[in-house]
């Protein structure tokens, strides 16, 4: 193998690495989205419910 070609190698493997990091980091950051929300907590926290029935023929 060449320089050239480890040097290939090396810049994909740490692309890919660095692509996976960043997927992590942005799974994994506080406050992202509805892993805000508490857990069986429903109605979602600041929505009141509002005695809404679909198929109660009102």
């Amino acid at each position: 193998m060449k320089s050239k070609d480890i040097l290939l190698i090396f810049v994909i493997i740490f692309a890919a690495g660095f692509s996976l990091y960043r997927k992590y980091a942005r799974k994994n950051q506080p406050g992202a989205g509805s892993s805000a929300r508490q857990p069986g907590s429903f109605p979602p926290s600041g929505q009141k419910d509002d005695d809404y029935e679909p198929y109660s023929g009102k």
